[in-house]
């Protein structure tokens, strides 16, 4: 009787014994699953920095001075993320940092591995849109510039294309003096494979 009822307690230590296996291996398996997916959700994502769910007020309200290699460009939007940043360090400004007579709280310094031609959205204007005289209004992807036009700095070969679109296409704006509005889209995932319904 004893060697049956040793024999039933070592069972039943054998089978907790498999029971913690198969639920550390589930766990595992689990834990590897979730990786897989963010790798797979990771990759699928746009090799550069897209601006998401930023209102036209808070990308034009930005309280970091961006610059790369020790050149003032801004905002991140024309700064291909994904090819040569190789490093990122943000600090907060001890004194506010004034630039152009824009206040900025922080300051974060992007180090390239590579020089990087940046040029000025009115050097866009002068290469794409040598035509246009009326006062232009400028957007990059989806954001609009509301002010301080002049700091905004794009890396050359990120420019994807140009598009101009006149105040007179709109019918609201029919009465008012004619301006231009100058698109400026830079080559991420959503500007090279424009969504279209099938």
């Amino acid at each position: 009787m004893k060697e049956i009822s040793k024999i039933q307690c070592s069972y039943k230590n054998l089978m907790k014994k498999i029971s913690h296996l198969v639920i550390k291996k589930r766990f595992v398996l689990i834990l590897l699953l979730q990786t897989c997916i963010l790798v797979s959700v990771a990759a699928d994502q746009d090799e550069s920095m897209e601006i998401d769910n930023v209102s036209d007020i808070q990308f034009n309200n930005n309280p970091e001075a961006i610059f790369v290699n020790g050149i003032f460009v801004k905002n991140i939007i024309g700064v291909r993320m994904d090819k040569s940043i190789i490093n990122v360090s943000k600090e907060k400004c001890v004194s506010p940092l004034k630039i152009n007579g824009v206040t900025y709280a922080y300051k974060c310094n992007l180090t390239s591995d590579k020089a990087i031609r940046f040029v000025s959205l009115e050097d866009i204007k002068k290469k794409y849109c040598p035509n246009v005289t009326a006062p232009c209004l400028y957007m990059i992807n989806k954001n609009f510039i509301f002010k301080d036009v002049d700091s905004y700095k794009i890396d050359k070969d990120f420019v994807l294309r140009v598009e101009i679109v006149s105040s007179l296409d709109f019918v609201a704006l029919k009465h008012i003096a004619s301006f231009t509005i100058i698109r400026i889209f830079t080559d991420i995932k959503s500007n090279r494979n424009p969504m279209r319904l099938k």
